[in-house]
């Protein structure tokens, strides 16, 4: 990652990304399933493939939103100084994509879900969970 926040090496965040990460880190709270996946979509409208969008392309709402996602680890912000004409210095502010926290929510949930999966499947790997009681019988 650049001091910038750019931490384009990580590879895209999908909707479907985005959604699984909210997913968890809403839990709890009074968001559905479907306002998750809406949320998603309405996020990734603004970044699209980009990790960072400029803070003055967004309305109060917006940045209300952006600051409560920051809150919850989703988005981080930022800035950049420059020098615009006649020397006057000027504050550019930025959100930034948290895709390490992003990747590594799904990366977990990912891995919960194959441990389960594992766990369901295991029943079938032991012979003797499948015994009926005439099987007891035919052995002895």
């Amino acid at each position: 990652m650049n001091e910038y926040g750019d931490s384009s090496s990580m590879g895209i965040v999908s909707v479907e990304m985005l959604a699984a990460a909210l997913r968890e880190k809403l839990k709890g709270t009074a968001y559905e399933e479907e306002d998750i996946g809406k949320l998603a979509e309405y996020i990734m409208s603004f970044f699209g493939f980009e990790d960072r969008i400029i803070d003055n392309m967004l309305n109060n709402e917006d940045r209300d939103m952006f600051y409560f996602l920051e809150d919850n680890g989703i988005l981080r912000s930022g800035f950049e100084d420059t020098t615009v004409e006649k020397g006057k210095p000027w504050r550019i502010h930025y959100w930034i994509l948290n895709k390490e926290e992003i990747f590594r929510i799904v990366e977990q949930t990912t891995m919960k879900k194959k441990d389960t999966e594992e766990e369901v499947y295991a029943l079938y790997d032991n012979p003797e969970l499948w015994k009926r009681g005439e099987d007891d019988h035919e052995s002895q």
